[in-house]
């Protein structure tokens, strides 16, 4: 029954279980325990491949793709029709996506080139080390490690300090992602995309929280 459309993915979550869409993580993590470093799961229509070996992601992303086919997310793409915001990389494929990503993948390819990028974090990461020995406990993991990521990345693509790493909870953009990735993964389980007709509450809450990240990161950029 897990293999069947929308209703196998539906077997995972509330009423049939006790998870939320959140635990999605805790649904993966059992799925590897019982079945291994590579799991296939029912989402929506189609299926989701996870790989957690780190060699298997590796190999992964370091295969010279010269065309992506893009899996179809419909949230985004009515957002884009909406709005007139340019297109993500996420829903470009074929030479549309090669334009915009090959630059990247050639200096991800480059150990010395990512090497370069070091020194732009290496301040964060040695606060964020003697943070964690002053605290000798951590009490949200993930909020700490979400808070080091959103610091790091705001060095690398904005080259300013946000002060998340030792704040007591997540920055607004780091919840902002947060909840964008649920209400995606609720866009795609759902069996009627009334979304994609309508100004549903989903849709609406989408873009909201959409424009908010990019507003945070035209800000980061001033």
């Amino acid at each position: 029954m897990y293999n069947i459309p929308y209703f196998g993915t539906a077997l995972h979550f509330k009423l049939f279980t006790n998870n939320e869409l959140n635990d999605l993580p805790e649904i993966l993590t059992n799925m590897r325990e019982q079945y291994g470093d590579i799991v296939k799961m029912r989402i929506g229509r189609d299926y989701g491949v996870y790989i957690f070996d780190p060699d298997y992601t590796k190999t992964v992303l370091q295969l010279p793709y010269k065309e992506f086919f893009a899996y179809q997310l419909d949230l985004p793409e009515v957002l884009t029709t909406r709005t007139g915001l340019p297109k993500s990389l996420t829903l470009m494929e074929g030479k549309e996506w090669k334009k915009l990503r090959k630059p990247a993948q050639e200096n991800i390819l480059r150990p010395a080139v990512v090497a370069s990028h070091g020194p732009l974090i290496e301040q964060g990461t040695d606060d964020f080390v003697d943070i964690l020995k002053q605290k000798k406990t951590v009490d949200d993991l993930h909020m700490t490690l979400m808070n080091y990521t959103t610091e790091s990345v705001a060095m690398l693509c904005f080259n300013r300090r946000l002060g998340s790493i030792d704040s007591e909870e997540s920055p607004e953009i780091a919840r902002c992602i947060t909840e964008l990735f649920t209400l995606l993964q609720k866009s795609q389980i759902m069996p009627f995309k009334t979304f994609k007709y309508f100004r549903t509450p989903l849709y609406k809450r989408f873009e909201e929280v959409r424009l908010r990240i990019q507003r945070k990161g035209i800000k980061g950029t001033a």
